[in-house]
Parts: structure tokens; sequence; C-alpha cells
């Protein structure tokens, strides 16, 4: 991708936020404090360490070649990725019970941009993404053989999981209950065992997240079970506003896009085609007013101007990114509360990933790399598109695999876009392969029906 960069010597690529992961761990074997900067805070709580477990053990056994510690990371990636693409198939055999479709299911995401991302570049997706299908797993193989220390081997890579990416912690929630759905009719009868399952399944998460909460309870003096707000990140309010503002009219709320409101908004020189469009103007934030607020946030992020100035400029820019939002759901509701969602969505689940298979932009790639990075897009468009439509059509037979199979996207899809109104493309990555389940589930169900009503006439 256009914003990650190659390591010298690297088998893969590092985007620099595993920074937030690694600098802690450093601190902690050099001087005792889980801390990304030392100044910063007593202690650092903005990432949980589930990532930086995997790089401290690698950095013990190599502590003085940074550059072998990078590679053993994206080895053992590539490596957990291979293990749960198998899983992935075997996911698709309880779904179906077609071993032909298992074959196909492994080529699919094997020829996938976000396969190829995931793995090869230094950050937490992959491992949550491995973790989370060998968790499904053995949690869809509990339910259906009952066995106790599936369940366990489920909680976990379902925790590892969560200390990846902490968003996840509601999938302990979500599967008890799906456990408890599927024993509906027996669980009354013998509560014991139900609760013994149960511990047995959260356990692995509920020990050493308490040890973490007691840590960061020491340090901060209020509940942290999961990490800070923002994680650990000290946004700006001015930031913070201008993200909701653009995401209020479906715009992609990230710094880094090319083609976002945001971006002309905060950049001296704003990418073209960026600026303010017809449908995204008030009565109140007209052009000349969009402009106006352009100035006032370029004022407050320019560091060479005085404190007062800035934070002048912040504070005018600030209420009016408040006014200019709440006016643009008064005046395009429509757009506001149903075209933007939609948008949103585009930008968490269908971007142009075939950008992650070359890092140049397209029109400086050669001829037969445009006709790959085209190949991986459409790829990517086609099996992503038919998942997302799969989440709204559901067999009369709505056994508990699918369900949980559709549950992790379709929850990622509620939390990014439309309770945090805020999406970027990496989200996404963990909870793929479920949508292209989900997809090859779909058609696989189209197939036989079709086959069916050939056969009556």
């Amino acid at each position: 991708m256009g914003i990650a960069y190659s390591g010298t010597g690297l088998i893969g690529k590092r985007y620099g936020e595993e920074e937030f992961y690694f600098k802690s761990i450093d601190n902690l074997i050099k001087y005792g404090q889980y801390n990304y900067k030392l100044d910063y805070l007593p202690g650092y709580a903005g990432r949980m360490p589930g990532y930086g477990l995997v790089y401290g053990l690698i950095k013990l056994l190599i502590p003085n070649n940074q550059q072998y510690v990078y590679n053993l990371i994206i080895a053992l990636q590539i490596i957990l990725g291979i293990i749960a693409l198998i899983y992935l198939s075997k996911i698709l055999f309880i779904l179906t019970n077609r071993k032909n479709l298992t074959y196909a299911t492994a080529f699919t995401y094997a020829l996938s941009p976000y396969s190829v991302q995931n793995d090869l570049f230094v950050f937490t997706e992959s491992f949550a993404a491995s973790a989370l299908i060998i968790s499904t797993y053995y949690f869809l193989v509990a339910l259906r053989t009952g066995d106790s220390i599936h369940y366990l081997v489920a909680g976990c890579w379902l925790a590892w999981v969560v200390f990846l990416r902490p968003f996840m912690l509601p999938l302990f929630g979500f599967w008890t209950v799906a456990y408890i759905y599927h024993h509906r009719y027996t669980i009354l009868g013998n509560l014991r065992r139900a609760g013994y399952t149960i511990t047995l399944f959260v356990l692995p998460f509920v020990v050493p997240d308490a040890i973490w909460t007691i840590r960061n309870w020491s340090i901060y003096n209020r509940l942290v079970p999961l990490q800070t707000e923002y994680a650990g990140m000290r946004y700006s309010n001015l930031y913070l506003e201008t993200r909701s503002f653009v995401s209020s009219m479906g715009e992609e709320p990230v710094l880094w896009s090319t083609h976002s409101l945001i971006s002309w908004l905060t950049r001296h020189t704003p990418p073209h085609k960026s600026g303010p469009r017809e449908w995204q103007l008030t009565k109140v934030a007209t052009y000349d007013s969009l402009a106006w607020l352009r100035e006032q946030i370029l004022t407050a992020n320019n560091d060479s101007l005085s404190t007062p100035t800035r934070m002048d400029s912040e504070n005018k820019a600030v209420a009016a990114l408040r006014r200019y939002r709440r006016a643009f759901i008064e005046e395009h509701p429509i757009r506001h509360y149903l075209i933007a969602p939609l948008r949103l969505t585009y930008y968490l689940a269908l971007p142009d990933n075939g950008a992650s298979v070359f890092a140049w932009p397209f029109t400086e790639l050669a001829g037969w790399q445009k006709a790959i990075r085209l190949f991986f897009t459409a790829w990517h468009w086609f099996w992503a598109g038919i998942g997302l439509f799969s989440f709204m059509w559901w067999p009369r037979n709505k056994n508990i695999s699918l369900i949980l199979i559709r549950l992790a996207p379709i929850y990622c899809i509620i939390l990014f876009v439309l309770a945090l109104h805020h999406v970027e493309q990496r989200y996404f990555f963990l909870v793929y392969p479920f949508t292209l389940l989900s997809a090859i589930h779909a058609l696989s169900c189209i197939w036989i029906y079709l086959q069916k009503t050939l056969q009556l006439k």
C-alpha cells in the first residue's frame, strides 16, 4: 500500500504503527516499564500486549538484530496464516458438507489481496485473523461434539484475538449466547455442566485480563479492562470533530485518503478532486464557509504560529464543524441516515484492494503490473460484494454455524459504520475470511437451488 514502507532487508513490509506495540515491550525489557514513551505516563495502556507478547519472546531470543526480529514475526504470520487457511476450509466443510468446496475456499482466499496484506505486513490483523479462524473452528466442533476441551481451546485463541484487537471482546458474549441457544432444550436440566463449559471458554481471557486490569488500575486509578480511549493517542477536539463532520456525509474519515473531503480540509496541498462537492453544501456550510473553515484548520495546525493564534483558530473551527454537521443532517437526512452508511461500508469493506499488491500509484505501474492489480481488485470486489449481499439473505434452516460465521463481519459493520462512524480498511481484514465463507456458502445454495429447479422442469 502507498502508506506502507519497506524496511531494509525485510521479507514483508511495515506500517510504522507496530512501534506502539513494540517500543512498549522494548522499554519493558530494558527498564521494567510497559510504556510507549518513558516520559509519557507512569504506564501505557493504549495497546493491549497481544502483539507485543510475540515480539517480546522473539526479542529475548534475538536481542541484537531488529531486522531478524521483524522477519521472524512475518514468517510466523505466514506459517499461522497457512494453518488458518486449512481451518477455514474445514469450517466451510462444516457449513456445506461438500469436500470440493473446501479446496475452492483455500484457493479463493489464497488469491485474496487481504491474505497477502495480512501475512506480509507487520501489524496485528494477520495473527488476529488467523486466531479467529482457528477459534471459530474449535467452537463449532465443540458445539457439535460437546467436548469441553474444544471450548477451552476456542477460548484460548479468542482471548488472543481480543488482546490483539480489543474491539472483538463482544464475541465472547455472542458465542456464549450461541452456546446457550444451541443447548436451549437441555441446558436447564444440566446447569452445572453448562456453567463449567462456559467457564472453561471464558477463563483464558478472564485471567490474563484481570491481571492487565489490576495493573492499569494501579496506574490510572480507574477501570481499564481493555485499553485507554483512542488507543492511548492524544487526539485534539479539532481532529475528532473534523472526522465526525466528514463521516456524517459518508466521506472516508482518514487523513491519508486522496479523495475524501478531510484531505481538502487538512492539507496545504490537497489531492485533486478532494474539494467540496455540490451535494455536501448546505445553507450554513457554503463553499465560502468551508474555505474559511479550511483556513482555520490549517492555521490551528501550523506549529510556526503562536499558541494563542492557533488556539483561537482551533476553537472557531471546532464550533463551525459542529454547526456544519448539524446543518448537513437537518438538510440532507436521507444522505446522512441512508446513503452515508452505505458509503462508509464501501470504504470499510470494498476499497481498491489491488493497491496492496504494489506500493506505487496505478499510473506509475507497468502494463503487466496494472493487469495484476486490476485482477486482484476485481477478485476482491466480486467475493466481498457477494459476501456483503449474502448477509441480507438467510436460508430457511438457519443453522448455528452459519449464524456464527456471519456474526463477526456483521458486528464489525454495525460497530464501525453505525456506532462509531469511523472506518479504516484494516478493520475489515480481520473478518474478511468469514465474509468470503458466507459468499461461497450463498453461491453454493444458489447453485443447488438452480440444479433442483432445472431437474423439476
